[in-house]
């Protein structure tokens, strides 16, 4: 995973990296939800996904410090 994609994430499909687009502009859950035409339980779904990367990303730089105290 490339530390770059915490910052853009992309998801496959329009209506997730439409989303995330707009979400990354600071839209709110609500403004998104009526521009895309989904509920807002469906746009907090696909929303998880930018969560899930940091938390990911995060895991690697904390595995990275690691490796390095005992290198």
């Amino acid at each position: 995973m490339d530390p770059e994609d915490a910052d853009h994430p992309t998801i496959h499909g329009l209506r997730g990296t439409g989303i995330l687009a707009r979400a990354e502009q600071g839209y709110e859950v609500v403004q998104i939800a009526n521009d895309i035409g989904m509920s807002r339980q469906n746009v907090e779904y696909y929303m998880r996904f930018k969560d899930q990367l940091k938390v990911g990303v995060d895991g690697q730089k904390r595995l990275r410090l690691v490796k390095r105290e005992d290198g």
